[in-house]
């Protein structure tokens, strides 16, 4: 497990209040610049008249993509702990 930055930002859209939630980032930079990037999304869209960040809140996050990881490189883990469970088990 690492520590990350995740970025939750107060958005007005046409006078309502709503939330953008960035993924986790291993810097500031990042995570701001994919805010950014939503905001854009949504004022390119057209589907709201105003766009207008309000707040910004930096958050320290635990991140476990390393734990998936070791899921990617040893894929047939779970059925190999399948296999050792079922012949424990039957002893």
């Amino acid at each position: 497990m690492q520590k990350a930055i995740q970025i939750t930002g107060i958005v007005k859209e046409d006078n309502v209040n709503v939330e953008y939630e960035t993924g986790k980032h291993d810097s500031i930079s990042a995570a701001e610049e994919e805010l950014q990037q939503m905001i854009a999304h949504t004022e390119y869209s057209e589907t709201v008249a105003s766009v207008k960040l309000i707040k910004m809140v930096h958050n320290i996050v635990e991140d476990y993509t390393d734990e998936m990881d070791l899921l990617k490189r040893y894929p047939d883990a779970i059925n190999q702990l399948e296999v050792l469970k079922k012949d424990y088990l039957s002893q």
